[in-house]
């Protein structure tokens, strides 16, 4: 007995999302793209971002501006544009739009920033993205057992975003660390500590972390040699979890752990912040 279309309908919506939310195959995972984030600021009124295909198979990406804020755990969410809301994506002007890419070939992306009179300081950021978009492929004619059916053919476009930040003016920021916690190690006996990446003023920051294991005798070890770390300005604080991979079989007794926060593109001088154990 033939099942009904709307029956059928029926059966499948509850799938959908199992669909798009499937690994991609091939597509973003074969675009390389640099640098990973674009700052303008000071003189700087234009960047090139280039991508390439590293992939076996000729590829097309569309390239448009997004809106991304982070979360507290480090996460980028889209959102929606704020009324009146200024950001990157009315400053900067990029071509092309779209590419087209055989297998090992590199294309430029030219980026260009246009401030208007009376710009507020502060920053401005949003995400570009470059989607993967599948080909297009010939419908398949009907045979006679689906003649009565409804089929679906559903494809995820997937893609990789970089922020492209511009800075103007009086763009400045204060980081300091707090709240440090040594969490139950992991399952292979890696110890995890937690901290909050703390934030002031009107910008982004970014910078390095490092975490020595200073016991109270015999010589400090690093259990954690660099790891990077940024907060947008979106947030005031951002909660970080960091395994230690050099602390794995260490007792961390009788001691203290000391995090070094290093600011990479502004000036400020390292932020220390210490965790004794007994």
């Amino acid at each position: 007995m033939p099942i009904r279309p709307l029956l059928l309908l029926a059966l499948i919506l509850p799938a959908l999302s199992l669909f798009l939310s499937a690994q991609p195959k091939g597509g973003a995972g074969d675009l390389m793209v640099m640098p990973t984030r674009v700052v303008l600021e000071g003189r700087e009124r234009s960047a090139e971002v280039a991508l390439r295909n590293v992939g076996s198979q000729k590829s097309t990406y569309r390239i448009l501006f997004k809106e991304m804020d982070m979360l507290p755990e480090g996460r980028l969410e889209e959102r929606s544009r704020k009324p009146g809301e200024l950001t990157a994506s009315d400053l900067v002007r990029y071509s092309p739009r779209q590419v087209e890419l055989e297998p090992g070939e590199t294309q430029t992306v030219r980026l260009q920033l246009r401030k208007p009179e009376g710009l507020p300081d502060g920053e401005y950021r949003s995400h570009l993205l470059f989607q993967a978009i599948p080909p297009v492929e010939p419908p398949k004619p009907p045979s006679a057992e689906t003649t009565n059916a409804i089929s679906f053919d559903i494809k995820t476009l997937f893609g990789i975003s970089i922020p492209v930040i511009v800075r103007h003016g009086n763009a400045h920021g204060s980081a300091s660390l707090a709240n440090l916690q040594l969490e139950a190690p992991k399952q292979d006996g890696t110890p995890v500590l937690a901290l909050d990446l703390q934030r002031e003023g009107n910008r982004s920051l970014g910078g390095e972390l490092q975490v020595r294991w200073e016991p109270a005798s015999g010589r400090p070890v690093v259990v954690l040699p660099l790891a990077g770390a940024v907060i947008y300005h979106n947030l005031s604080s951002r909660h970080l979890r960091l395994d230690l991979p050099g602390a794995k079989g260490l007792a961390l007794q009788n001691g203290r752990l000391r995090v070094t926060f290093t600011p990479r593109d502004y000036k400020q001088a390292p932020v220390v912040a210490t965790l004794d154990l007994p």
